[in-house]
């Protein structure tokens, strides 16, 4: 490694309670940290909430009855149907003093609506969704890239193409009164602290794990009423609430934010019980294909690498610096697989402090078993280290994915594919989850990690490929 001188055919019910137990990226690992340590964000979480759902009420009292998170607050936003999903973005925009202004969409909203809409198609074409044509996926593209802000009402083909996507993608036909996921635009941060607050004002209990340090420095997070919350500040700057300063993020990154969790979102329901290292690289793979780039902190490695304790991952995982990785900017073009060649060794894989820009040690897989382990001087190595294997990691599992799915052929789906299909399959007809190795091994005949014969498991024939 070069050292470098400078991050289902299940109901919509169903589909709420399996994003419950998932811990999807970075933020909620973080919130499930907080959780334990009950610690606070020093954010009037409760206050913003209630501020949030009186503010509603304001433009629609009828909203006041439903228990619903989402039918509680979305007359407070504008709501874009984009196939499976719903982009909202806020009427108005709370400050952290507490006021209310009126809020003006982003000029980046078309780019949004683009994106889900890729990430969608991307799915589709993974899940082989046999009631969306390629036409119409096609199509369905189109519109996106075509849509603006102050677009006119969905027309009938329109409505008929968003229901066609939203049953291929949730597994199930659109109910009337179905709101889809929800993507929830947050321009600021006290915006999205009330949202958080919001849950915690219908479901009280939630306040152990929403009102914890994370919640002062995510950009994104879920909630488990099926509302993922995207940020477009950063960490805002001052002594308290009253006094912060919103830091805007860079476009890019809150599209790389969107783009990456909408992925986890449908991999979360359709590969219920995959391990996160598979749901990670198919997240980073649809965002390197989407956007071009995928600069988000997420880590498909498993809790192990972060040491035993993970409230260390708030301090070390928020504040990795992208410009250290050898697995960021162009270490990521060509899908990780020149960055991951120069790091091979006879020895293995090395790894370096990133805090200190020193080689440390080399470790060798495999590392995509089950169960899936991470090596033992990772785990009592210190921080930089262990940021150096998430980062290896990410890039790993990334690459993994993507050559299973370069196997594939016109007339032959990939590898990828068909256990993507297999899958989505058995969680359709009411398996809860489903183990992604015991599936390979009767899809394919061929193990993932347990074996070093290439013939015979695929993560031995992916490290011969890298051997090249």
């Amino acid at each position: 490694m070069r050292r470098v001188t400078d991050s289902c055919g299940r109901p919509p019910a169903a589909w709420r309670a399996a994003l419950v137990a998932a811990l999807f990226g970075a933020s909620v690992a973080l919130g499930a940290t907080s959780a334990r340590a009950q610690a606070t964000s020093g954010w009037p979480v409760e206050a913003y909430g209630v501020k949030l759902l009186e503010r509603a009420q304001a433009f629609d009292a009828a909203s006041a009855q439903a228990t619903d998170l989402r039918a509680r607050l979305a007359p407070l936003h504008e709501r874009v149907r984009v196939g499976a999903f719903e982009l909202w973005t806020p009427r108005e925009a709370l400050s952290s003093s507490g006021e209310w202004t009126p809020h003006k969409p982003s000029r980046d909203l078309s780019k949004y609506v683009d994106a889900l809409a890729k990430v969608q198609v991307r799915w589709l074409t993974r899940l082989s969704a046999d009631g969306v044509s390629a036409a119409q996926a096609q199509e369905f593209a189109r519109w996106a890239a075509a849509w603006k802000p102050g677009k006119r009402a969905a027309n009938e083909r329109e409505v008929a193409l968003h229901d066609a996507l939203f049953e291929q993608i949730h597994g199930a036909p659109r109910a009337a009164d179905a709101y889809g996921y929800v993507v929830c635009i947050a321009p600021t941060r006290a915006q999205l602290c009330g949202l958080a607050g919001a849950h915690v004002a219908l479901r009280p209990s939630a306040l152990r794990w929403i009102d914890a340090p994370w919640l002062s420095m995510c950009r994104e997070f879920f909630l488990p009423d099926g509302v993922l919350v995207i940020g477009l500040a950063s960490c805002a700057t001052g002594a308290d609430p009253k006094a912060f300063i919103d830091e805007p993020l860079a476009p890019l990154t809150v599209l790389e934010n969107l783009t990456h969790n909408a992925s986890h979102a449908i991999s979360n329901v359709r590969h219920a019980g995959a391990p996160r290292w598979w749901r990670e690289g198919l997240a980073v793979d649809d965002t390197l294909s989407v956007l071009g780039s995928d600069e988000t902190l997420c880590s498909g490695a498993s809790d192990a690498s972060l040491g035993g304790d993970l409230g260390a991952a708030i301090q070390w995982l928020s504040m990795l610096s992208r410009y250290k990785s050898p697995y960021r900017g162009p270490g990521a073009a060509k899908g990780f697989v020149d960055a991951l060649r120069h790091a091979r060794g006879e020895r293995g894989f090395e790894l370096i402090d990133l805090d200190t820009n020193r080689a440390a040690f080399s470790v060798q897989g495999p590392w995509l078993g089950n169960p899936e382990r991470t090596p033992e001087l990772v785990n009592n190595a210190p921080p930089g280290v262990r940021k150096c294997y998430a980062e290896l990691r990410r890039a790993y599992d990334t690459a993994f994915v993507r050559f299973l799915d370069a196997d594939g052929a016109p007339q032959r789906a990939s590898t990828l594919q068909t256990l993507s299909r297999e899958f989505a399959k058995r969680i359709a007809s009411g398996q809860r989850q489903v183990s992604l190795h015991r599936l390979c091994l009767e899809t394919t005949r061929r193990s993932i990690g347990a074996s070093t014969d290439a013939a015979q498991d695929f993560e031995a024939a992916f490290d011969a490929f890298l051997a090249r």
